[in-house]
């Protein structure tokens, strides 16, 4: 018998990986940086193949401080890749938390961004929110 490596999905999460099969979905390999990385597709069957893509997020902030005066602007980009690095077509919703701030992006084509300002003086922790990709996407900026 053919040894087979699957995922574990559970609410569109990658949570392990292993060689056990169940109700799991076939991948191509057992890399870790598989875990934490969202599944898009539908619920997984007993088959021998899959058209799995496990996706990330890189989340970055063009600026480590903004002045706290309603004007200066930083910018959030987010690319959405593949598990292994590459770019991806991703399309879909991120929840975006910016220091309390909660939105929504729509990602298009693997890519979204968001400029912000800020009027009060502080730490800024942003983070994607949400059930998917929320493993992934952090950073922090000083309003001062």
């Amino acid at each position: 018998m053919e040894n087979k490596i699957y995922a574990q999905v559970q609410n569109g999460i990658v949570v392990s990986i292993s060689q056990i099969s169940c109700d799991m979905i076939p991948l191509d390999t057992a890399d870790d940086r598989l875990l934490g990385t969202t599944y898009k597709g539908t619920p997984p069957e007993k088959r021998t193949v899959s058209d799995f893509t496990g996706h990330v997020i890189a989340l970055t902030v063009d600026k480590e401080e903004i002045a706290a005066n309603g004007e200066d602007t930083a910018t959030i980009s987010i690319a959405v890749k593949t598990w292994d690095g590459q770019a991806s077509d991703y399309n879909g919703k991120v929840g975006l938390n910016i220091g309390g701030t909660r939105l929504t992006l729509n990602i298009v084509n693997g890519t979204a961004s968001h400029a912000f300002t800020a009027s009060t003086p502080g730490i800024l922790n942003i983070r994607t929110t949400g059930s998917a990709f929320t493993t992934q996407g952090a950073a922090t900026i000083e309003a001062v």
